[in-house]
């Protein structure tokens, strides 16, 4: 079935960017990165090449009142074929929120979701969540990474049946190596998320509900998941201040 399905990307950029407000002047998801060549590439755009890679037949960029500056700059960059639509929404109670605004458009796609403020490599990422997932007919598939800073992190938890235990969000101290990156998954999975949204409603002055906690409630209702890691791979996220201070110029891409 899911073979015949179109595929979407998902791009979230309702967010404040509290953490780097005060050393930027446009939106992060736009912040010009510095390439070896001199040239200044939109962060989101690297998000889109991996869609272009994989085959991507178009791309939801679900933008916040007021952030203009992302559709006009991605306009703008003429590397970008793949199509893209933009859903205008109000601040939400968080990243699950804020891909539920495109539920009515994605609900029957298969779903790629990357959030434009970090950068990874292997570009060809979505396109080997993809096999995986023709391979085992998963609903929910994970591009997970190593990384040093569990305690900023999702850490996965691993089954060793190709499948994936758990998700514990931000630990002080963990054994567990891989975070989670990058996403796909089917209508199975965008139902769960829109039916979890509507009997879990986040009252105001309530903390931010995490992506991760919806992950982890679908790996424990049985939803049926799977995996890639990317051990060679590496990311970047630009959304805290002390990643933003390395892209400034070429020296991001020799540690990259």
């Amino acid at each position: 079935m899911c073979a015949s399905l179109p595929v979407v990307g998902l791009i979230p950029a309702a967010g404040f960017a509290r953490r780097i407000s005060s050393q930027i002047s446009v939106s992060k998801e736009v912040f010009p990165v510095m390439l070896a060549d001199g040239y200044r590439k939109p962060v989101a755009s690297f998000l889109i090449d991996s869609f272009q890679k994989a085959g991507t037949d178009k791309a939801y960029v679900i933008l916040r009142e007021g952030k203009w500056d992302i559709p006009e700059t991605l306009a703008n960059d003429k590397a970008i074929e793949l199509p893209l639509a933009y859903i205008v929404t109000g601040s939400t109670s968080g990243v699950p929120f804020t891909l539920d605004k495109s539920y009515g458009f994605i609900k029957d796609s298969i779903v790629f979701l990357g959030f434009p403020d970090i950068i990874f490599r292997p570009v060809d990422a979505f396109q080997q969540l993809l096999q995986k997932q023709e391979r085992t007919d998963a609903d929910l598939v994970l591009g997970l990474f190593k990384t040093q800073k569990p305690h900023k992190a999702d850490m996965v938890s691993l089954d060793g049946k190709n499948e994936l235990q758990d998700i514990v969000i931000k630990p002080e101290q963990t054994s567990l190596s891989y975070t989670w990156i990058i996403a796909l998954w089917t209508p199975a999975f965008t139902e769960f998320l829109h039916d979890f949204l509507s009997a879990n409603v986040s009252p105001k002055g309530q903390q931010e509900l995490h992506i991760g906690e919806v992950v982890r409630a679908a790996i424990h209702s049985k939803m049926k998941t799977s995996y890639v890691t990317f051990d060679s791979g590496s990311f970047l996220d630009i959304g805290t201040p002390e990643e933003l201070s390395t892209i400034r110029d070429q020296s991001w891409m020799d540690v990259f």
